[in-house]
């Protein structure tokens, strides 16, 4: 899978300040993002999430099932 970067901006939560990137596929049109804690120009570890399709649900928290529909 070859992503497109298209931007990045800060995400400030109650947990801390992240980074949150966005990707674009160019042969199927979905958008993708990657959020990350720490800086990501050195080696050394670095804290990633993998969202779902359901970005909302796992951002926000929803315990409902709304966020499927």
């Amino acid at each position: 899978m070859v992503l497109r970067f298209i931007e990045s901006s800060t995400l400030p939560t109650k947990w801390g300040t992240f980074d949150i990137h966005g990707f674009e596929d160019p042969f199927k049109g979905k958008e993708h993002i990657a959020i990350t804690l720490g800086d990501c120009s050195i080696d050394a570890p670095l804290a990633v999430r993998i969202h779902s399709e359901c970005l909302t649900g796992d951002c926000l928290l929803y315990t409902s099932d709304a966020a499927d529909e």
